[in-house]
């Protein structure tokens, strides 16, 4: 049954052999409130029934998102320095960089900024969602339940391979 609705029951009666209904003056109830007799031929009686309405829909239940692991490539020297956006299933997630250099460099500890959004049907627990970037905590900067930011210092951009 739907929430917040009104329904209608439609009853019909058949007198049993040799019985008839009383005409005027059946009267029923269901529930113990006033049916309306719809129809009354003796024979047959038709009633009618509005129940009251059903109650309202419950909230649907969050799932709620306590702990996030994420795997982030590391920053590589010369390699170009753009902002990463990742689709999941319970939350997507985008991430900066802490520099406005083009590339990153050798020897720079780059900080990412990951902000992470709840899907629909998921919430990020509040307080005391706990994060991790590849294997290592990350700071939560904020967590509103549907929006949280991290925060994760890599370690220096280790020189290109081959020097």
């Amino acid at each position: 049954f739907g929430g917040n609705t009104r329904y209608t029951l439609t009853l019909t009666l058949n007198a049993a052999a040799n019985h008839t209904f009383l005409r005027p003056g059946v009267t029923a109830t269901v529930n113990g409130a006033t049916a309306t007799v719809a129809s009354n031929n003796g024979s047959r009686v038709i009633l009618s029934f509005q129940f009251p309405a059903t109650a309202a829909d419950p909230p649907p239940q969050l799932i709620t998102i306590d702990t996030v692991a994420l795997d982030i490539a590391a920053p590589v020297a010369g390699e170009a320095r753009l902002p990463v956006t990742v689709t999941g299933a319970q939350f997507n997630y985008t991430i900066t960089w802490s520099s406005s250099d083009e590339f990153f460099r050798e020897g720079v500890r780059y900080t990412a900024t990951i902000t992470l959004t709840a899907n629909a049907g998921f919430t990020f627990l509040r307080p005391g969602v706990t994060a991790t970037v590849n294997g290592a905590n990350a700071t939560v900067a904020s967590n509103n339940g549907t929006r949280v930011i991290l925060s994760f210092q890599f370690p220096a951009v280790p020189p290109p391979p081959g020097d």
